[in-house]
């Protein structure tokens, strides 16, 4: 028997597949109206939106995806092991892992491929824990220190990270005199976000 969980999420996939059509269809006749100057312009908005609906139904077949950005020792990895409900899930200190690349963490390291694959698996790799219960649901991204030395060379994935998130989080050393320097400097990664939930730490 199929839940009610399940049966919404097929109405709001048909719901979705009803509004692309529309706009295709839409779409269509704008270019049947060559001649009209405003078509071509509303067509490709048309375009855009169909392509903005697909990855809303794309973000139904998906577990949440949550991002910690944020200079080094502000506490990422320590937030993150606190959320996960494992202390050691993620390594602690100037040298781990997340200096160098995106880390995605999950309870299934399978539930994790495919976003750790968007990133290169040069540039990501996947960390699992079937003890971190509350990863059921959700795929957790530490990335590279916002103050790394090689920062200039992993700009592109956390961007990437960023733009693929649902929920960003921003951790930052209240100690730090150079709070407001890590903070200017996020702003504008922070501007690619196009998520629901920005959190501050």
């Amino acid at each position: 028997m199929i839940s009610n969980q399940k049966t919404a999420v097929l109405k709001a996939l048909g719901r979705i597949e009803g509004f692309k059509n529309d706009l295709r269809v839409l779409g269509t006749e704008l270019d049947a109206v060559n001649l009209w100057h405003r078509g071509a312009s509303l067509k490709k908005q048309c375009e855009q939106a169909v392509r903005m609906i697909s990855q809303i139904a794309e973000r139904f077949e998906r577990k949440l995806v949550l991002t910690l950005v944020g200079p080094c020792g502000s506490g990422k990895s320590t937030l993150l092991n606190a959320l996960s409900g494992i202390d050691n899930l993620s390594q602690v200190g100037h040298q781990r892992p997340t200096t160098r690349n995106i880390i995605v963490f999950s309870t299934n390291g399978n539930d994790a491929r495919q976003l750790a694959e968007n990133f290169g698996s040069d540039s990501a790799e996947i960390r699992s824990s079937t003890a971190a219960e509350i990863l059921k649901h959700v795929l957790l991204i530490d990335t590279p220190d916002t103050d790394s030395r090689a920062y200039q060379k992993q700009i592109p994935i956390v961007q990437k990270a960023i733009a693929q998130s649902d929920m960003l989080i921003c951790v930052f050393d209240a100690e730090n005199p150079k709070r407001r320097d890590h903070v200017d400097f996020l702003a504008p990664f922070v501007q690619k976000f196009d998520g629901e939930s920005l959190v501050s730490v």
